[in-house]
């Protein structure tokens, strides 16, 4: 598979559960995931990712995240402790690239103010 996604023209189409199969999952059934600013490339966080963060980010094109320490789902900005509108700032995800060689994702990311 891992062939098949880097020989692939650019707007390809594969089967998600093909692709999913084939990512480098640790035993807690987790990937790193590196976000990125998407314009510059700069790091923002470490975090990871479960399958089921991975299927929400690419359904609501916001970037969602497996919290170890809480064991659940969370999204940037939405444990903050000032939640309200004003402050909370969503990472709209605009790509994701999959870095299979060195077990992670990379998210891009934009902030959403």
């Amino acid at each position: 598979m891992i062939e098949t996604l880097e020989k692939s023209a650019i707007g390809t189409s594969l089967d998600l559960k093909e692709v999913l199969a084939t990512l480098p999952w640790n035993t807690q059934g987790l990937i790193n995931a590196i976000a990125q600013q998407h314009d510059t490339g700069e790091v923002l966080m470490l975090a990871w990712m479960n399958q089921e963060a991975l299927l929400e980010t690419i359904d609501t094109g916001k970037a969602c995240y497996w919290s170890r320490s809480r064991q659940c789902l969370w999204r940037k900005g939405e444990t903050s402790a000032i939640n309200n509108s004003s402050s909370r700032s969503d990472w709209i995800a605009m790509a994701m690239r999959c870095c299979c060689w060195s077990s992670k994702l990379e998210p891009l990311v934009i902030p959403e103010e």
